[in-house]
């Protein structure tokens, strides 16, 4: 008699058996598939954020076109310059170039930007021992320059390439 009785027993048994195993190997394929869609989604966003720093830089790329022009709108760059100091509207607009290039040191210090930076380098810490040499302290003095220039030092300072001096 307990043979019969264990037979039913039996069988209900491996029926819930299987349907647990059934329900352990659909957990672990919807796992497996929701990984995977949130994977792809990672990575498309990634792709999605190079692309709008690339736009983003082909911008600031422009602006500090105009920038470096500005800079040697000052007359300043050439070799034979004399080691006046700057006039005051020169020195003005160069200051302002240079604010532009604290804001772009600012995006890469942060990480807001984190493609490009190589491609700016030379051009920020340029901008910046131009202007430490030809700002007259007098003016604007080393406190204040520092202060104001605080992440374009940072910038200089983490940066591996440095510009040369052009004479």
């Amino acid at each position: 008699m307990s043979d019969a009785g264990s037979a039913p027993s039996a069988r209900r048994s491996r029926r819930i058996e299987v349907a647990t195993l059934l329900t352990v190997v659909g957990l672990l394929l919807t796992f497996v598939f929701n990984a995977l869609g949130e994977w792809r989604g990672a990575q498309q966003e990634k792709e999605q954020r190079i692309t709008q720093q690339i736009s983003l830089i082909t911008e600031l790329d422009a602006s500090a076109g105009a920038t470096q022009k500005a800079i040697v709108a000052t007359g300043l760059l050439d070799c034979g310059y004399s080691g006046k100091k700057l006039y005051l509207k020169a020195q003005d607009e160069l200051l302002a170039a240079l604010g532009y290039y604290e804001y772009l040191a600012w995006l890469f210090n942060h990480r807001h930007l984190t493609i490009g930076r190589e491609h700016f380098a030379l051009r920020l810490i340029g901008g910046l021992r131009f202007a430490e040499h030809y700002v007259d302290k007098r003016y604007y003095d080393r406190e204040t320059f520092d202060e104001d220039f605080r992440e374009l030092r940072r910038f200089a300072t983490k940066s591996r390439e440095q510009p040369r001096d052009p004479c």
